[in-house]
């Protein structure tokens, strides 16, 4: 890899991680968004919690994404390739469900992709509706996926990860790059649109390609720096 791309690939890691870590995004049209998987993006984070997010992930998203990149007809889509979709197992982890206040049921884990679990509901009214106890889910390492299928976009989802000190987090790449191979097999199709249903609400655009997960969104940048080699 050349100066210039590793440098164009810093830069693109920066942008992509504010852009599904920590947007705000302005809900559209069910048709319009699934024309455009695209979605408007106002930024609403103290500086503070942006820059302990942001590099507290960068490196871990960066050995888990190959390739990210904007979409040079609009300079604010950003799309992240994930290497590989994550490889999902079924198990029960009860401590896990109690500590969201749901019923025991079956628990998808992923291997990697911020230890992800998913669990799925009757719909997406569960979804919303789920109201975690965060001291106990705190103890867990798990990055909790609470999903069920969407009313406006196919699929609704939330992620908790209280053990990496975030109770909620709003926009979240990694938990749909482990989602897309659970939905894709349950829709009968290899792409879908996703809401996350946290207070400030994002959508996505996911996809599997090749063995290959790919998240994508419309976004605003948040944070612009420079790398010296």
């Amino acid at each position: 890899m050349n100066i210039r791309r590793l440098l164009a690939v810093l830069t693109t890691t920066v942008v992509a991680i504010a852009v599904f870590s920590f947007t705000r995004v302005t809900q559209p049209s069910a048709q319009s968004f699934k024309q455009t998987s695209q979605q408007s993006v106002q930024p609403e984070v103290p500086d503070e919690i942006a820059y302990r997010h942001l590099f507290r992930y960068v490196g871990k998203l960066k050995k888990q994404a190959d390739e990210l990149e904007g979409n040079g007809k609009d300079a604010t889509s950003y799309r992240t390739h994930f290497k590989r979709a994550a490889n999902l197992s079924e198990a029960r982890e009860p401590e896990l469900c109690r500590a969201l206040g749901l019923a025991d049921s079956p628990v998808w884990l992923a291997d990697g992709y911020n230890d992800a679990a998913i669990v799925e509901v009757a719909d997406e009214a569960a979804v919303r509706a789920v109201k975690p106890e965060f001291a106990a889910l705190k103890s867990i390492r798990r990055m909790a996926v609470v999903t069920a299928r969407g009313k406006e976009q196919d699929v609704a989802s939330r992620v908790f990860v209280p053990y990496l000190g975030i109770d909620e987090d709003p926009v979240t790449g990694s938990a749909h790059a482990a989602l897309a191979p659970y939905w894709t097999k349950r829709l009968g199709r290899n792409e879908f649109t996703a809401l996350q249903a946290s207070s400030r609400t994002g959508m996505l655009h996911c996809r599997l390609e090749d063995g290959r997960a790919i998240i994508g969104g419309r976004c605003q940048t948040v944070i612009v720096g420079q790398f010296q080699l």
